[in-house]
């Protein structure tokens, strides 16, 4: 681990006790969130310290309790941590020395609650050593590797095989550290991303996404799989994609560059299922609500390509159902719409976003439709 990472993290176990308990400056949050934003992997165990205090302050009340349990973790630390973990010791240390600081001040007032930062930390620091004790099943198991980005936050990720993966707001890559690039290289996706395969033959690049298997060698390609959406979509922007669907192995798709394959998302196998039990095969029109091979959606005014603008931070739609616009926008902006009038939900629009706020692109949007909205806290009524 390099000093500026061990750095990072000394200060995200530092800061995050002070944000959870609510007693953190406006300078020192802003400061997590780089933290946050440079390491994303570091979000995961923020929501689990979080879920963590919310269940251990239910059943650790008092300062004895916590003490005790301190003391035994602090007696057995050498059984819990492994080597890679003692890196940590100095901040496990410190929050020893501020939990037997405070002993003898709190015995004195045994029946009352541990202060919120203190047992923060207490939770915080059994987490470090529980989080890296040596593991019961293989190494193997313990490898996976995540990247995640938050509504509003986009992220460029490079691979240890050398390709680059740019992920959308709100979505997920996962791959096993420990596997990727021995015989094959493999990613799960949640979302949407950007994709540059380094080129080598004889590693295909596997990435599973939804009800989709895509087989690459070396290309470029935009697979969109947010769960909540009712289509999957893969385009193709250079060099060749083979597509396979769940459940149906034996029907691969070729795509040529500047093709996109869009099927349902989870209805589409449900669908087949219930056709194949009933000894039916699928319409023409049932098997073109399932798959659908398109050209990509090319702009000669903007000289873009509408499925993979949001790279050049553009928001781009094209007669766009408002009811669909608005679950990217959600995305985009990191807050919630919600109609009020089911009216509004048809309207169809036109545009670019690049730099305007949402209230900006709200307004924009009301000159094209007439419509009115609200803004409480992060949720958008449209009425």
């Amino acid at each position: 681990m390099d000093k500026h990472h061990q750095s990072s993290l000394e200060r995200f176990f530092s800061l995050l006790p002070r944000q959870i308990s609510g007693s953190i400056s406006p300078e020192e949050n802003v400061e997590l969130g780089q933290i946050l934003e440079s390491y994303p992997d570091l979000r995961l165990q923020a929501e689990l310290f979080a879920g963590m205090w919310e269940q251990e302050k239910k059943i650790l009340p008092s300062i004895e309790v916590g003490e005790a349990y301190m003391r035994h973790l602090l007696k057995h630390r050498s059984e819990f941590l492994t080597e890679g973990a003692l890196e940590m010791d100095n901040i496990v240390d410190e929050v020893g020395k501020n939990i037997r600081g405070q002993k003898k001040g709190f015995l004195r007032k045994s029946k009352y609650f541990i202060n919120a930062s203190l047992l923060i930390a207490l939770i915080i620091s059994s987490f470090l050593f529980f989080y890296n004790r040596k593991p019961l099943m293989p190494e193997k198991s313990q490898s996976i590797s995540s990247v995640i980005t938050k509504y509003g936050n986009k992220r460029k990720v490079s691979l240890p095989d050398g390709s680059h993966v740019w992920l959308n707001a709100g979505s997920r890559l996962d791959y096993n550290s420990n596997d990727f690039n021995k015989t094959l290289r493999e990613v799960n996706l949640t979302g949407e991303a950007y994709f540059d395969i380094a080129h080598n033959p004889t590693k295909p690049f596997i990435v599973s996404s939804g009800n989709m298997r895509i087989k690459v060698l070396g290309t470029m390609f935009n697979v969109k799989a947010y769960p909540e959406e009712q289509h999957i979509e893969t385009s193709l922007i250079k060099g060749s994609v083979e597509i396979t669907i769940k459940d149906r192995p034996d029907d691969k798709y070729i795509l040529r560059p500047n093709e996109k394959l869009v099927i349902a998302n989870d209805g589409m196998t449900e669908m087949l299922n219930a056709l194949h039990t009933a000894h039916k095969t699928p319409s023409a029109r049932e098997s073109a609500d399932i798959v659908a091979l398109k050209k990509v959606d090319y702009s000669s005014i903007e000289k873009l390509v509408l499925e993979t603008a949001w790279v050049q931070n553009k928001l781009v739609f094209r007669s766009e159902k408002f009811s669909d616009l608005a679950k990217r926008m959600e995305r985009w902006y990191d807050i919630k719409i919600r109609f009020r009038n089911s009216g509004k939900e048809e309207l169809k629009f036109t545009g670019i976003f690049t730099t305007e706020t949402i209230q900006q692109a709200l307004k924009a949007m009301q000159v094209v439709h007439s419509f009115n909205y609200v803004m409480e806290d992060n949720i958008i009524f449209i009425d």
